[in-house]
């Protein structure tokens, strides 16, 4: 035991650190960028109708996030203005507790709605403990859909569609 017990403990760890640490992280990062991106876009889809009465606008804003693994990064906040009303999409990350593999908060005066990138068939929050300090290497996330998560303590899923976005956005932002 001791010091050379300690060095090979430190040498193995890094040596799965490595092997991880760049391709894998990077195509996990990649992945829920470009889920945001298709969030966002569904977004302006869903209110096309208002666009030629200029009642909605669009901006994107590049913000700093930093997740473990990751690193720092850049990604999109949209802050949206819907009849003199602002809302903005917040990117959370890619890296979360639970089964979520990303989340933005949509935040209005009203308060915050959070949309989380789920399996499709997922219907609320399960937190498994998997003691494993290597990720999953296959990287690449099937099946996976945006959801709206109800408040806590008992964690809902609801389908994510251009009624139920609607609500949402109304929940936020209506007197």
């Amino acid at each position: 035991m001791g010091k050379r017990d300690l060095d090979q403990f430190i040498e193995e760890r890094s040596k799965r650190k490595n092997e991880f640490s760049g391709t894998y992280w990077e195509k996990q990062k990649n992945e829920w960028l470009e889920y945001l991106s298709r969030f966002y876009e569904k977004v302006k889809l869903w209110l096309k109708d208002y666009e030629d009465n200029e009642m909605v606008a669009y901006n994107f804003v590049p913000v700093d996030i930093y997740e473990e693994n990751i690193g720092q990064y850049k990604a999109d906040k949209l802050i949206l203005t819907i009849a003199n009303e602002q809302i903005s999409f917040e990117p959370v990350g890619t890296i979360l507790i639970g089964d979520a593999k990303g989340r933005i908060d949509m935040k209005g005066k009203n308060g915050t709605v959070k949309f989380l990138l789920v399996d499709k068939d997922a219907n609320g929050s399960i937190v498994k403990i998997v003691v494993n300090d290597e990720p999953d290497k296959q990287g690449v996330h099937k099946n996976l859909q945006w959801k709206i998560a109800t408040p806590p303590p008992s964690v809902k899923y609801l389908e994510l569609n251009r009624d139920s976005f609607s609500d949402a956005v109304l929940d936020i932002i209506n007197d």
